[in-house]
């Protein structure tokens, strides 16, 4: 077909397929992918998806991108490249046109708010522990064969009396909105909730800030739920107790018929009283790992959400319909009802247990996404012996397939010891328009660029002659991120990149997000919790097995030894005291009291007696309360007497 026939025929300008024609004759790449107008895109679409896989991991690791750090980030990768750009130089990131752009493309990816997660839930959640929590429950269902109507699982909640806002519908013009609250702080009323796995619910059990139970705080509240008094309203021991006899008159176990209660690792949950009665009535008790509450408990997977949100609505429902009033202590259990009447639903129930993993079992319930936010402190550490050391830069690097050597000097930076870019081979790097150096098109030129806390240009040295040797690249600390499958597209830029250049290309933004720091950072939390030796790590346990029962026994009679050691202790202090306080009162009655004194004759002091009115002139005894001295036949002290006190004193 000749070239006016393929106009013809396919609509395309003579003179555009010449020129394709042309340049594939020369031995030139062509793109056959129309070009929308006279810009171009700054990354081709391979780099843009490495780039989407970076947020989507830094997104799964609870670490995500803020859009001002993502549009740094695209020009630091687009300066660290080499790649030509129409980017802010001032400002060191791209605009505004360049991320509507990148998201129009990637409808995948969106501007979201994300929620709090904290860094012991975050570390907590780990393979290890909940393989752990599996293969306990695995046990447990292979020998007591569990119903769906015999798994349970209870949690504790908070409300109060000062509601959440929702977004409400207000004028434009005004600038704050407000909503009324009952008060500014509320207090905090414990709430146990309590559900099985085909959907059948405990009724719930309160416990409020109260020094007495007042039976008015139980109007309107749910049917047959039971509620306790505690000063700062929280769950203990006793009160656990007093629930798990409220549990077993609605689940009805027995030998025959035993029931599994999955809950968290509280010490309340875990007294010796609660083991025992769970024991002898047929109640199986696990716990769940520390800090995991979010990922494998029902009630917070499907339940605890909705119920809050519809407690805030029944709240607001309330102070719309009573103008001027507050909620009190004696109104929660009727919002409560409203709220739980509305959640305690079948299908919330059956898709908690669902989803996670409990019933039906499912012990491969959770990927490797789940667990990336505890990669920070699964690193292994470094030895301090090993051979390979990432502080230190070597001076000369030896290609083993050119046997060329090459010198690298890198600049001295403060504070940037672990921040060491890896570059690319200039055949990967796109060269800027200014570039001058002519580029061989099987040279390889070593670069290397050390990176401070704010990246300006790329610092590249060019050997006066071409060189075959590779890039070296200088990491501190490696972590590895998934495999990146790129789509067959036909790409813009002139080769693909090999796998090679696909990891350094990973590293890179590691380095450019400053993940590197945050890790290395957690690395050193590790090394200083193993050093310190802060207690033992907790795990999922079978709590009303034989093993943890006589642990928790030895652990209560170490502690009824120290507290009776505690106790006769205390027994010897205060008897030493009262030793103490008798030995002090002795001796101020001794200071008070002045032995007798024998009178001189050639005394030039002249002193009468405080009864006869006469000078010294015989034994004398002195007044403890004025002081003044008296004769001794005059005083007629007793002999049994210790301190005297003259008439006057007596009297007055």
């Amino acid at each position: 077909m000749s070239l006016r026939q393929a106009s013809v025929k396919y609509d395309i300008p003579k003179s555009t397929l010449h020129d394709k024609v042309a340049s594939l004759n020369a031995g030139k790449e062509v793109s056959f992918v129309p070009k929308m107008g006279r810009f171009s895109k700054t990354f081709s679409p391979e780099y843009e998806e490495l780039l989407v896989n970076h947020v989507k991991d830094l997104s799964n690791r609870c670490l995500p991108l803020m859009k001002k750090e993502f549009l740094k980030l695209a020009y630091d990768l687009a300066v660290a490249l080499n790649i030509p750009h129409r980017f802010n130089c001032e400002k060191s990131a791209a605009g505004k046109h360049f991320y509507y752009d990148f998201m129009a493309r990637h409808p995948d990816l969106s501007l979201r708010t994300p929620e709090s997660m904290s860094m012991m839930r975050a570390v907590g959640f780990n393979k290890p522990q909940v393989d752990l929590f599996f293969i306990n429950l695995d046990k447990l269902m292979t020998l007591y064969n569990f119903s769906p109507s015999n798994i349970y699982n209870c949690d504790e909640t908070g409300v109060s009396c000062v509601q959440k806002h929702q977004k409400v519908i207000a004028p434009k013009t005004v600038r704050q909105v407000g909503k009324l609250t009952s008060a500014e702080r509320g207090k905090n009323i414990t709430i146990l909730f309590c559900m099985s796995a085909n959907g059948y619910f405990i009724p719930p059990f309160f416990v409020f800030p109260r020094q007495r139970m007042n039976d008015r705080l139980m109007i309107n509240a749910p049917a047959q739920s039971i509620a306790m008094a505690q000063p700062k309203g929280w769950m203990n021991s006793d009160f656990f107790l007093q629930w798990m006899k409220h549990f077993t008159k609605f689940s009805h176990p027995s030998k025959e018929n035993p029931v599994l209660l999955l809950l968290d690792g509280h010490s309340s949950h875990k007294t010796l009283d609660v083991i025992n009665f769970c024991r002898e009535h047929h109640i199986h008790l696990m716990s769940s790992p520390p800090h995991t509450t979010h990922k494998l408990q029902p009630l917070d997977r499907t339940f605890m959400k909705p119920f809050k949100n519809a407690y805030h609505e029944q709240c607001d429902m309330w102070m719309r319909a009573n103008a001027g009033a507050r909620i009190t202590d004696y109104d929660i259990a009727g919002l409560v009802n409203g709220a739980y009447t509305k959640v305690a639903r079948l299908e919330i129930a059956v898709s908690g247990f669902k989803c996670t993993g409990i019933c039906p079992f499912n012990k491969n319930i959770f990927s490797d996404l789940d667990y990336l936010p505890a990669d920070m402190t699964n690193i292994p550490l470094e030895k301090p012996g090993s051979s390979q050391s990432t502080s230190s830069i070597p001076k000369s690097t030896k290609n083993s397939t050119s046997g060329s050597s090459i010198d690298v000097v890198p600049n001295v930076v403060p504070d940037a010891v672990t921040d060491t870019i890896p570059m690319l081979p200039t055949d990967y790097v796109s060269e800027p328009a200014n570039n001058s150096v002519p580029k061989s098109p099987t040279s390889a030129i070593p670069q290397l660029v050390t990176r401070t806390s704010c990246i300006s240009q790329p610092s590249t040295s060019f050997s006066p002659e071409p060189s075959t040797s590779s890039t070296l690249v200088t990491r501190t600390s490696c972590i590895s991120q998934p495999s990146t499958s790129f789509s067959p597209e036909p790409s813009t830029s002139s080769t693909r990149p090999p796998a090679l250049v696909l990891n350094h290309l990973e590293a890179l933004l590691q380095m450019l997000s400053k993940l590197s720091k945050t890790y290395l950072r957690c690395q050193t939390q590790l090394k200083d919790a193993q050093l310190l030796g802060k207690g033992s790590v907790k795990k999922s346990e079978i709590l009303t097995s034989s093993p943890y029962k006589i642990a928790v026994e030895e652990k209560e009679n170490e502690k009824k030894a120290k507290e009776a050691k505690k106790g006769v202790k205390k027994k010897f202090a205060v008897l030493e005291e009262n030793e103490k306080q008798a030995k002090c009162r002795k001796e101020i009655s001794a200071k008070k009291c002045v032995p007798k004194k024998t009178g001189q004759e050639n005394s030039n002091t002249k002193t009468e007696c405080v009864v006869c009115l006469e000078d010294y002139d015989e034994d004398w005894i002195q007044c403890c309360s004025c002081q003044g001295w008296a004769h001794e036949a005059c005083a007629d002290i007793p002999e049994c007497s210790d301190a005297y006190i003259c008439d006057h004193c007596n009297i007055f």
